[in-house]
């Protein structure tokens, strides 16, 4: 069963297959893997001041 969309909104429905599994668990884990370094590398640079 399709639901008709009406024209300002048609542009925007794709008909997409899913990623492969072996392009996405990688991919996911190279973006967590760099979300990581770039928190632990910003944590090490920061500064916290206790008094004035």
């Amino acid at each position: 069963m399709e639901i008709p969309i009406r024209p300002p909104f048609n542009v925007m429905v794709i008909d997409a297959d899913p990623t492969p599994f072996w392009i996405a668990v990688p991919g996911l884990l190279a973006l967590s893997l760099i979300l990581l370094v770039y928190s632990g590398l910003s944590a090490r640079h920061t500064e916290i001041s206790y008094g004035e």
